[in-house]
């Protein structure tokens, strides 16, 4: 498995550049097999290498290295009793958002997207979070149903005026989990 060679850490303002090329070729090279030619460029051009910095400081994306390189990464938000972050619905207490992986698509389906989520559910765990909510996108279905996510509701992210993209809203609920 190729994951099992890379190094996983939390993302640094200096990985920026190298996460909104791997956000961009993700969205151009995998979710093209999903989604039609304008929905494709709309979402990729709409992203920023700036737009990444302040979930960077705040510590909010981890990131897959091999070899010193960036290759996927995983943005996610805590929604605790002390927070008061916004979430793309209405988020209870103890939950956990994951608002974006992508992988590299020259490392893709090696495991590093697993790698990732298994991370970011460890540290879940530690902290009491009992659910993981995601926005997946249709390509990225069979990976969440992998992870043990159900689908609750199929919706329209609207990436711009003119420009909707179908996803699947999922859930994963912690407390599910057996301990052994």
């Amino acid at each position: 498995m190729e994951g099992a060679l890379c190094t996983l850490e939390v993302g640094k303002i200096e990985d920026s550049q190298r996460i909104y090329q791997i956000h961009t070729s993700a969205i151009k090279q995998l979710c093209s097999s999903h989604y039609g030619e304008n929905e494709i460029l709309t979402w990729a051009g709409k992203q920023k290498q700036e737009t990444y910095i302040p979930f960077l400081e705040s510590g909010d994306i981890i990131v897959a290295k091999k070899n010193g390189i960036v290759v996927g990464f995983i943005h996610h938000i805590e929604h605790t009793k002390d927070t008061n972050e916004s979430c793309s619905k209405q988020c209870s207490n103890n939950e956990l958002e994951i608002k974006g992986l992508f992988i590299d698509p020259n490392f893709a389906r090696n495991g590093l997207g697993r790698l990732l989520f298994k991370e970011v559910e460890a540290k879940a765990l530690e902290k009491g979070v009992e659910i993981v909510n995601v926005s997946a996108s249709l390509n990225s279905l069979p990976f969440y149903r992998k992870m043990g996510f159900e689908e609750i509701e199929r919706k329209s992210h609207q990436i711009t005026c003119q420009c909707l993209v179908e996803c699947v809203r999922m859930v994963k609920h912690l407390n599910k989990i057996m301990k052994f």
